[in-house]
C-alpha cells in the first residue's frame, strides 16, 4: 500500500495485543512482497494497550526453509519492522512470529503469514543467453564483458606478484619528452670532404662508424628482461584455470587395460528374471533337518526273532477262534480319537522301543501258552481309555502308563529344539552349530532376530535369517537445512529415504555454500551427499548403481549415482545443469533406491 508523501513505501499493517487465546493457525495476510521491492517492505504492529520497549520479528521462509529475526522500532505504540526482499528467491508463504519484550518481562503475541514472490524483472536477468550465430544456449555466469577481460588480464600474476608496467611507461615518456638536436650548425659529408683533407675525413668516419656499433645504453631502450620474464610467463603452467586432468587419465587408463569380460556365459536381467529363482529365503519353518529325520529303523534283530517263531512246531488251533467269531464279539476296529493327546512326532526324544523288547521278549518266554476260547469271552468289552496327567500317559483297565519328557529335561541349555539354538548376543565366532541350524538372539543385537548356520561346523559361517536395523540417519555433506538421509537395512535388502524439508523435499546448498562437496569429476555439476567410503559397512552394493533425481514439478534435475564396492562406497547427485551458485536447490524429489548387500550384518 502507499503512503502520503511515501510513495514507494509498501507497509503491511496489522493490530495485535497481549492475550492467552488458542492460536490453531495463522493471521492470513492477503498482501505480498516482490523481489523488486527494494528498501521499502515493511511490516507495522500497532499494540492495543501494551506499553513495550522492543519488538522482534522472527520470519520463516516456509517452502526454502530458511529463517530471519529482525528487531523492529517501537514509537507511540506502533512497531515498524523491515523486511529485507534481497531473500526472496521463489515464490513462497512466509510466516512472522511476533514478541514483545519489557524489562525482563516478553510474551509471544501474533502468528502472521504473507507471501512472496519473485518479480517477472529478477525472473528475467536469470534467463540463458542465445548466442547470434550458433544459436547456443550459454549460461549468463560464464559470460564476462570486454571490460572484465581487460581487468583480469591487469592482474595476471608472474611469481605471485602482480605485472607492473609503470616503470617501462616513465622510461617511455622519458625518451618522448627528450629535446629535439638542432642539426642547422652540421656539416654534411660533402661539405666536410671540401674543408678538411681526405686524412682527418677518414679519421672521423671511422668514429662515426664506432659511434653507429657502440650500445646506446643511455636512450636505447633494453626489453631483454622483460622478454625474459613474458617467456617465463608464456612457458608457465597454469593450475588455476587450466583443467588437470591426470588423475582421470590414469584411472582412465587403468579401465581400458582391464580385462574384457566374455559375456557369451552371462545372462540377461529378462533371462534370469524368467528362470523364476527365489529372490528371498523361504519360510523352513515347517522343514525338519537332517538331525530331526530318526535313522532307518533296523528290524534285523525281529526279522531273526520273527525267523525263529516261524520255525517253531505246529501249534493246534483247535480252540482258536476265527475272524467272523471275533468279529461278533463288538471289540472296536477303528482307533478312538486322541485329539487332545501328543504324537510321537511332537515328543522331542527320539522312539524307545526298550518297552516293546520287553513284553516281545515275555511273549516269546511264554512258548505255546495262547489264550483259548474261554480266555476270549473273559475279555472285557468296554474300550479302554488314555489320560494324561501332568506329564504321565495312563492306559486304563491296567493298562499300564508312560511318563513322558518335561520341557527341558534331557536338553542342552539354549537349545528350543534339536535345530534351532537360543542366545544372548550375535553368534558368529561364539556359538558352535552345524549347517541349517537356526539361532535366535534374545538381545535382538542392531535389529538381527534369527540367524542360520552356512557352514558345516564350527563357530563362523552364520547368517542373519531375519533382522531389521531400523531406519539409521546418515552423517551427510552439501545438505540444506534440515534435510536428512536415512538408510535401513531389512535381512539383505538395503533402502534409501530423503527429506526433512517441507513436504518431504530434500535439498542441497548452492555450490560453493557451507558443507558444499563437489565432485571432481564435473566440478560444476556432480556434488557428494556422502564422500568416498561414506556408506557404512553392512549397507554397502557389490556393484554401482544410478537412478533419476526431480523437482517437484517431476521435471528432471539429473542422476544419482551409488558407488560400489569397486568405486569407493559413495553418493553423488549429477545436475544435467550447473549448480547455483547464487540460490540453493531445496525441492528435491530422489527415485527409489534399494539394492540386495552381501554386507555382513552392521554391528553398530
Amino acid at each position: 500500500m502507499y503512503e502520503r508523501g511515501q510513495p514507494l513505501k509498501k507497509i503491511i499493517k496489522r493490530q495485535t495485543g497481549v492475550c492467552v487465546n488458542v492460536r490453531d493457525n495463522s493471521d492470513r495476510v492477503k498482501e505480498e512482497f516482490y523481489s523488486h521491492d527494494k528498501n521499502n517492505a515493511f511490516i507495522e504492529l500497532r499494540l492495543n494497550n501494551v506499553s513495550v520497549e522492543k519488538v522482534i520479528v522472527l520470519f520463516h521462509f516456509k517452502t526454502t526453509n530458511r529463517f530471519l529475526e529482525v528487531v523492529g522500532v517501537v514509537e507511540d505504540n506502533i512497531a515498524s519492522i523491515p523486511f529485507d526482499t534481497s531473500l526472496i528467491t521463489t515464490d513462497e508463504i512466509v510466516d512472522g512470529f511476533v514478541y514483545a519484550e519489557k524489562v525482563v518481562q516478553s510474551a509471544d503475541i501474533l502468528k502472521f503469514s504473507f507471501g512472496v514472490r519473485v518479480s517477472e524483472i529478477d525472473k528475467h536477468s536469470e534467463l540463458p543467453v542465445i548466442e547470434k550465430d550458433t544459436k547456443r544456449i550459454v549460461d549468463v555466469t560464464d559470460i564476462v564483458t570486454k571490460a572484465e577481460l581487460e581487468e583480469a588480464i591487469k592482474n595476471i600474476h608472474v611469481e605471485g606478484a602482480t605485472f607492473d608496467d609503470s616503470e617501462i611507461i616513465r622510461r617511455l615518456q622519458v625518451l618522448e619528452t627528450k629535446p629535439e638536436i638542432d642539426t642547422s650548425g652540421f656539416a654534411t659529408k660533402q661539405e666536410l670532404e671540401s674543408k678538411v683533407d681526405r686524412t682527418e675525413i677518414s679519421h672521423i668516419s671511422a668514429e662515426i662508424e664506432g659511434l653507429k656499433t657502440k650500445a646506446d645504453k643511455d636512450t636505447v631502450y633494453d626489453d631483454s628482461a622483460l622478454r625474459e620474464r613474458i617467456s617465463a610467463l608464456e612457458n608457465k603452467t597454469d593450475n588455476d584455470t587450466i583443467y588437470n586432468d591426470t588423475e582421470i587419465k590414469q584411472r582412465l587408463e587403468v579401465l581400458e587395460h582391464k580385462p574384457s569380460v566374455n559375456t557369451s556365459e552371462l545372462v540377461t536381467k529378462q533371462e534370469l528374471e524368467s528362470k523364476g529363482y527365489l529372490t528371498e529365503h523361504q519360510s523352513l519353518s515347517n522343514y525338519a533337518t537332517k538331525q530331526e529325520i530318526p535313522q532307518p529303523y533296523n528290524d534285523a534283530e525281529l526279522k531273526e526273532r520273527v525267523n525263529r517263531l516261524e520255525n517253531k512246531p505246529a501249534i493246534d488251533t483247535s480252540n482258536f477262534v476265527t475272524n467272523e467269531v471275533l468279529n461278533s464279539k463288538g471289540y472296536l476296529t477303528q482307533h478312538q480319537s486322541l485329539e487332545g493327546y501328543a504324537k510321537k512326532s511332537e515328543i522331542p526324544q527320539a522312539y524307545n522301543d526298550t518297552e516293546i523288547k520287553q513284553r516281545l521278549s515275555t511273549i516269546e518266554q511264554k512258548g505255546e501258552s495262547y489264550a483259548t476260547k474261554e480266555q476270549l469271552t473273559s475279555i472285557p468289552k468296554t474300550p479302554q481309555k488314555l489320560t494324561l496327567t501332568g506329564n504321565t500317559l495312563v492306559l486304563s483297565d491296567g493298562g499300564g502308563s508312560v511318563t513322558l519328557p518335561t520341557s527341558g529335561q534331557n536338553e542342552p541349555a539354549a537349545t528350543t529344539s534339536s535345530s534351532e539354538l537360543t542366545g544372548a548376543g550375535i553368534p558368529e565366532g561364539k556359538v558352535e552349530g552345524t549347517l541349517g541350524q537356526t539361532y535366535v538372539d534374545l538381545r535382538k543385537t542392531n535389529g538381527a532376530v534369527k540367524w542360520i548356520k552356512t557352514t558345516d561346523s564350527g563357530k563362523t559361517g552364520w547368517a542373519v535369517l531375519y533382522g531389521d536395523t531400523g531406519w539409521k540417519t546418515l552423517n551427510i555433506v552439501s545438505k540444506l537445512g534440515a534435510s536428512y538421509l536415512k538408510v535401513r537395512r531389512l535381512n539383505n535388502q538395503v533402502s534409501y529415504q530423503f527429506g526433512g524439508l517441507s513436504w518431504g523435499w530434500f535439498g542441497i546448498v548452492r555450490r560453493g555454500g557451507p558443507g558444499y562437496q563437489l565432485q571432481p569429476s564435473d566440478r560444476e555439476r556432480n556434488v557428494f551427499i556422502l564422500g568416498l567410503q561414506g556408506i557404512p559397512l553392512g549397507y554397502r552394493s557389490e556393484g554401482s548403481l544410478i537412478g533419476p533425481i526431480y523437482n517437484d514439478k517431476g521435471v528432471q534435475y539429473g542422476t544419482w549415482y551409488l558407488g560400489g564396492l569397486g568405486d569407493s562406497n559413495m553418493l553423488r547427485f549429477q545436475f544435467t545443469d550447473p549448480v547455483p551458485t547464487d540460490r540453493d536447490i531445496g525441492d528435491i524429489r530422489v527415485s527409489t533406491i534399494s539394492y540386495v548387500t552381501n554386507d555382513p550384518w552392521p554391528l553398530n
